[in-house]
């Protein structure tokens, strides 16, 4: 009720009961907690911790801040939770200087990073974020800042452009032995085009 009082009936025993706020109580966690029935009435108290708020900044690999990226954090796939308790999702973004905070659930969380649209930024993915129960600062989150290319194609007398031409770049990768695309464009009606060229995969 308004007042986080509940009365139920149970048979005798130990139970585990979990406790999960409405999703308007954004600041409180999840709770788990043994409780013991013994004779005709028992009044207990259930526990609910703060989320822990966790905070950090993202920025591109040539160290600029990357502001208006949405954050967001998923439970773990990867990792399940000892506690019983599957943490709930969330969604945050950065400011100017690409700065985040957002409270979150105790567990493990895998978080992807989406940069603003039409800035050509690739979208970032980590696993094995920690959330929860105290407040943590994390490392910064590095994502790629492409290569601009720029150029103009005409043919071998110089005069006419080479129009609705694909262009792709390759680069090597000495693990495997072998060339990778990293990137492609199409040239426009004056021969030119412009070309984001991502990193090599290691």
């Amino acid at each position: 009720d308004p007042d986080g009082r509940l009365a139920t009936v149970l048979p005798p025993g130990t139970y585990d009961v979990f406790v999960e706020p409405e999703d308007a109580a954004r600041t409180l966690g999840k709770a788990r907690q043994s409780v013991t029935v013994r004779g005709a009435s028992a009044e207990v108290e259930l526990r609910v911790r703060p989320k822990g708020r966790v905070s950090g900044r993202v920025r591109l690999s040539d160290g600029r801040p990357l502001a208006n990226a949405q954050l967001e954090w998923s439970p773990s796939a990867a990792k399940r939770p000892t506690t019983g308790l599957t943490p709930r999702p969330a969604r945050t973004s950065t400011d100017d200087l690409g700065a985040f905070s957002v409270p979150l659930d105790e567990g493990e969380y895998d978080l992807a990073v989406s940069p603003e649209p039409l800035t050509g930024f690739p979208r970032r993915g980590s696993r094995g974020r920690p959330g929860g129960p105290n407040d943590a600062t994390l490392e910064d989150v590095v994502v790629f800042a492409p290569t601009r290319l720029a150029w103009t194609i005409k043919d071998p007398g110089g005069l006419a452009p080479i129009v609705r031409a694909v262009v792709r770049a390759f680069g090597y990768v000495a693990s495997e032995a072998a060339y990778v695309e990293v990137g492609s464009a199409l040239t426009d009606t004056t021969g030119s085009f412009e070309m984001l060229v991502g990193p090599l995969p290691k």
